[in-house]
């Protein structure tokens, strides 16, 4: 069937398709793992809900996404064992083809999300070859992991780039308030980034540490960022049960953590969490050195 005539037939095929929940965990585990590993190897990451289904052959169901039309997308899929070619395509909110799978022949193709219409976009997923009925399959959207990689970068060079500073700073050397004022001044060059809740500031001996509670969304990108009139802070993210989903625990006085929905436990990817940003003062030379940490929420 000719994959620009198969509109048609979604509401049909719509009834053959599962919700996540119908699906064992480990196999939303194992198609969520391929999903992942195929995005890994382009240098992409998932985010956002990856949505689980089942078809039998030559079913096909359509699939809505939220997006964001400022940035750029690619939509992975995946299907079982029991699948050699799984067909999609995607549409914007207009109606307008994005992209397909054509000519991939593949059971897990990937599309390019980019130049699209409204906040949505309408995924048809066309299941060409089960051999043993229902398939199961997952869909997910990425952004470009190497981007992030890159915007971390950027804000580590902004961040210990102050006028005048190294990023080895005298202890004592700067007040709490300098401190805060060098974190504003940096997330004021950085137009993406919403500060969530308030600059944290404080004294720390070595050794010493703080913890600071947020209310977070798995599917958002959180970036928290410390400076420190001492020799060496340690910054880091856990989630409610102390897991470490993020840390910078190198020797440094600037240091950076970035939490995306990879970083959360699969248990913790919906709903709203609990996310601790953690400040430690590995080396002060005095009896105290202060300290301030800010958390960003990425627009």
């Amino acid at each position: 069937m000719p994959r620009e005539m198969r509109l048609a037939g979604l509401v049909l095929a719509g009834l053959a398709v599962v919700s996540a929940n119908a699906l064992a965990e480990p196999q939303q585990d194992s198609l969520r793992q391929a999903l992942a590993a195929s995005a890994g190897k382009s240098g992409d990451r998932l985010v956002g809900e990856t949505k689980f289904g089942e078809l039998e052959d030559a079913k096909e169901v359509a699939l809505v996404f939220e997006v964001d039309p400022t940035k750029r997308y690619k939509l992975y899929s995946v299907c079982d064992d029991d699948c050699t070619e799984l067909s999609v395509s995607a549409r914007d909110a207009g109606g307008d083809l994005i992209d397909n799978s054509s000519g991939q022949d593949s059971d897990a193709p990937v599309l390019e999300i980019e130049d699209f219409k409204g906040s949505t976009i309408s995924v048809e997923v066309f299941m060409m070859d089960c051999s043993v009925e229902p398939c199961a399959f997952a869909v997910s959207l990425a952004e470009d992991l190497n981007a992030s990689v890159r915007r971390i970068a950027d804000l580590s060079e902004l961040i210990a780039s102050s006028p005048g500073r190294s990023n080895t700073v005298e202890p004592g050397a700067d007040s709490e308030e300098d401190l805060v004022g060098q974190l504003k001044a940096k997330a004021v060059a950085l137009d993406n980034l919403v500060l969530v809740g308030e600059i944290g500031t404080g004294k720390l001996g070595t050794g010493e540490a703080q913890r600071y509670f947020f209310e977070a969304d798995p599917d958002a990108i959180y970036t928290a960022f410390a400076l420190c009139n001492c020799a060496d802070i340690n910054l880091a993210a856990l989630d409610d049960d102390d897991r470490t989903l993020a840390s910078d625990l190198g020797s440094d006085t600037r240091p950076i953590v970035q939490v995306t929905s990879d970083n959360w436990p699969a248990e913790r990817r919906k709903g709203r969490q609990r996310l601790v940003i953690e400040v430690k003062m590995a080396k002060c030379s005095s009896a105290s050195c202060g300290f301030a940490v800010a958390l960003h929420k990425s627009k």
